[in-house]
């Protein structure tokens, strides 16, 4: 009769996943199963998913307890586990239907067998593969202990306990069970506790076999410092089970750690745990330095960060900020439309800025006038020659922000100084905002109306997205909405007759509208008019200005993965009449543009025009506009119901990986206060004929 193998599976808010998981482990083609399904006490649906599965399949055990975290609910496997060997399977992945019985065929004469395993996502799938092959047949006890720490060449190998099958007597014999105080890496602490315990030798299979899946909300995406820390505890106690000769490993990945948890402190702008890191880094920089020397750019990331000071980031809201500066000197990051509005506000301090400064090549060198002054455009690097107090971001999306404060950090030479964000004025009072979505929200039932109509499908996306998943309505402080088509959808839409359009509504786009300039269609509301600050052209005419909902284009098909880029041939255009429109800004009109929509910004309407075509071109030719989506075509599907505003709207079927993706894994949380952007507009009026303007 075939040895028995024993399997522990941790159970712990994973309904979604779960029955994929368990069908992968009993179609095993290896049929003597014990199935140990531990439930920690999970909240959904998990344990009664659990024994419907013992119902049907005897091999199954379920043991249900309360919540006590990872490590107790493996440590209620390793007490009740009876079989010859033993493997792990985490519950929100899934396995290949060969696994166990390769993995059983290969441990004959070993103490523990591993396979190398995919990395999935919701739309990717990749194969972990080793760059050095692994010469030994039998590895020996000090590489299974070394491997591990060896990432960069041995991938596939790893320390996690999942992608391995053990002999149960070397387990029982041990004594060993997973420390319940470590909520993170506690099992590779595991592992190599064990290896060394128990002198264990090793073989290894190198085809993948084992399916780790990458969800937006997985513990190791934690921002926790208790979760990040854990890990430096684990690989101090890795290093005291490594010969003295190899002990450097250890501390090169302590050092690598100490990185990450340096690195999120910055972001935090918590100036205690970023220096206590930074000594960490420091004492073990010669250790990482030796483990990664085929690697210079880690080398130089890690030195930066080692070396770096951080400024002073004081807030988003720059009202009264002449005031606060006084007669300090201002370095200004970042030029284009929103930064004319901005100085709009702000005149004054015209004077007291010493350079402009841009990342865009193309920009380099060239020339801004501002108001009654010229400023040259220098780099990043080239502006440290000025001495000045104040730094000022003017960037119209926060997700840029840390991007910029990272550069500043990096430098190492700007401790201490002052960092602003420019921001424009918000809307005076909540009742304008709501004003505003409720006049979006009749624009949208008019456009859900003439998709139902039509047989068009749609997608809710962006903040629209959010709004519905966290609020289940607008974001408090939104005030636009955004939908995306597919292709097809899409071009039937824009192309149907004026007649399709309600009374009081109107198609807003290329082949409609001679004014348009953008590659997103709007359907918009007659007698209407939102000018935003970021528009440089002010016309009064409605096509320009009304309120509306943006409508954007998705190629369901024809990427497969966020990772492929534009087609070579789309680049090259796109990126020719783009230089071309920014060398006739810095040449002809004193200006200089960064991006595509600040063109809307600063170049006069009749210069837009003449790239019109260009721009309409390279839309129709290959199916995509500036904003074409490229996700996988499964993240969208037929799309699932999500409640917006007391109504129900067709949403993409993978709405948390869409929404991880564009605003982080912790999308849920609410951003502070002075992160809540709107796009409050200059002027105002939602009702044109009464002339009823309001003052925003």
């Amino acid at each position: 009769m075939k040895n028995k193998i024993s399997i522990i599976i941790p159970v712990y808010k994973v309904e979604p996943y779960i029955r994929r998981c368990l069908d992968s482990v009993i179609d095993q083609t290896y049929t003597n199963l014990e199935i140990l399904l531990i439930n920690d006490g999970s909240p959904d649906n998990c344990g009664e998913i659990c024994d419907e599965y013992a119902a049907k399949d005897l091999r199954i055990r379920v043991f249900h307890k309360e919540n006590g975290g990872l490590s107790s609910a493996l440590n209620v496997g390793l007490k009740n586990f009876t079989g010859d060997f033993l493997g792990f399977v985490d519950s929100d992945d899934w396995i290949e239907p060969t696994m166990f019985e390769e993995l059983c065929a290969a441990i004959n004469g070993v103490d523990i067998s591993i396979c190398s395993y995919f990395k999935d996502t919701v739309s990717s799938s990749e194969k972990i593969q080793n760059k050095k092959q692994i010469g030994e047949r039998i590895i020996s006890t000090d590489n299974m202990l070394l491997l591990p720490l060896m990432r960069d060449d041995y991938m596939g190998f790893c320390g996690y306990v999942w992608n391995k099958l053990y002999c149960a007597n070397i387990i029982r014999n041990s004594g060993l069970f997973f420390d319940e105080n470590i909520k993170y890496a506690m099992d590779v602490l595991f592992y190599e506790t064990l290896v060394s315990k128990q002198g264990c030798v090793g073989a290894y299979i190198d085809r993948p076999l084992y399916h780790y899946i990458q969800r937006a909300d997985a513990i190791t995406k934690s921002e926790s410092y208790d979760i990040k820390t854990d890990i430096l505890k684990v690989y101090k106690e890795v290093e005291s089970l490594l010969h003295e000769n190899h002990k450097y490993w250890a501390r090169g990945f302590y050092c690598y750690h100490a990185g990450v948890i340096c690195e999120l402190a910055r972001k935090k702008r918590d100036n205690e745990m970023f220096a206590k890191m930074q000594e960490e880094i420091t004492a073990h920089y010669e250790d990482y330095k030796r483990t990664n020397e085929e690697y210079p750019q880690k080398l130089n990331n890690m030195k930066a960060l080692m070396n770096a000071k951080l400024v002073n980031y004081c807030k988003y809201d720059i009202d009264g900020f002449e005031g606060q500066i006084g007669s300090k000197s201002i370095v200004c990051f970042g030029v284009y439309g929103q930064f004319s509005a901005w100085l709009m506000q702000n005149q004054n301090i015209i004077d007291k800025i010493l350079a402009l400064i841009d990342n865009d090549p193309v920009l380099r060198g060239s020339i801004c006038k501002l108001e009654r002054k010229k400023f040259r455009v220098v780099s990043f690097s080239g502006f440290l020659e000025y001495k000045f107090d104040n730094f000022v971001i003017l960037i119209n999306t926060n997700r840029h922000v840390d991007a910029i404060l990272k550069q500043l950090d990096l430098s190492g030479e700007l401790g201490g100084v002052d960092v602003y964000v420019a921001e424009l004025k918000k809307y005076k009072n909540n009742e304008t905002v709501k004003s505003v979505q409720t006049t979006l929200l009749q624009v949208l039932d008019e456009f859900i109306q003439i998709c139902e109509r039509n047989g068009l499908k749609y997608y809710l996306t962006g903040g629209t997205l959010l709004g519905a998943v966290r609020h289940k309505g607008f974001i408090p402080w939104d005030d636009d909405i955004d939908v995306e088509m597919p292709k097809h959808d899409f071009e039937r839409f824009v192309n149907l007759p004026p007649q399709e359009f309600g009374e009081g509504y109107y198609l807003h786009w290329i082949n409609t509208d001679k004014n348009c300039v953008e590659t997103c269609a709007r359907l918009k509301k007659r007698n209407t008019y939102k000018l935003e600050w970021a528009r440089g052209y002010e016309t009064a005419n409605e096509q320009n200005h009304a309120v509306g909902v943006c409508i954007f284009k998705v190629c369901l098909n024809k990427y497969a993965s966020p990772a492929v880029n534009w087609p070579s041939e789309y680049d090259q255009k796109w990126r020719g009449i783009w230089g071309m429109l920014q060398r006739v800004a810095s040449k002809k009109f004193g200006l200089c543009v960064t991006s595509p929509k600040s063109v809307l910004s600063i170049l006069p309407l009749s210069i837009l025009l003449k790239i019109r075509e260009c721009v309409k071109h390279i839309c129709s030719e290959y199916d995509a506009g500036y904003f074409c989506e490229k996700l996988s075509g499964d993240v969208w599907g037929e799309g699932v119901p999500l409640e917006f505003e007391g109504k129900l709207y067709n949403a993409p079927n993978d709405w948390d990986y869409w929404l991880s993706k564009y605003f982080g894994n912790d999308y849920m949380q609410l951003p502070p206060h002075e992160k809540r952007f709107s796009h409050c507009p200059r002027k105002l009026s939602l009702n044109v004929s009464n002339d009823e303007w309001e003052d925003v």
